[in-house]
């Protein structure tokens, strides 16, 4: 009983200390969410962040099934390959297409994915 009682300790000493030396670090100047004209969900995304333009970020994909639900996102890393987390393909989407160069989820260079492969994980 008492260990239990010494991590709860610790770990109450812990969370008091990250949370005093964040609010120490955090930058003051970063601007406000509510500053930008935002709504809800999109005040719980990056502090701070600002919006990509997509012309200068062309090799990031967006894997879709159907054409239309976007399950995750990728990046282009040859002409012919998108590389992405194997959880995005852990049960091997039947119609996944990846779209490149647009807002949209089907951007002007989307198409069929020809070839599905998961490489298994490597351990360290």
């Amino acid at each position: 009983m008492k260990l239990l009682y010494g991590i709860a300790f610790v770990s109450a000493v812990a969370t008091l200390v990250n949370g005093l030396s964040f609010s120490e670090i955090a930058d003051e100047s970063a601007p406000s969410p509510r500053d930008a004209d935002q709504t809800s969900d999109e005040e719980s995304r990056i502090y701070g962040g600002l919006n990509a333009d997509i012309n200068k970020y062309p090799y990031v994909a967006s894997l879709l099934v159907g054409g239309i639900d976007q399950i995750c996102g990728g990046t282009l890393i040859a002409p012919q390959y998108v590389l992405t987390s194997a959880f995005c393909l852990a049960w091997y989407p039947v119609d996944l297409q990846v779209s490149l160069g647009g807002q949209r989820s089907k951007g002007p260079k989307s198409r069929e994915a020809e070839t599905i492969r998961v490489v298994e994980a490597f351990e360290f």
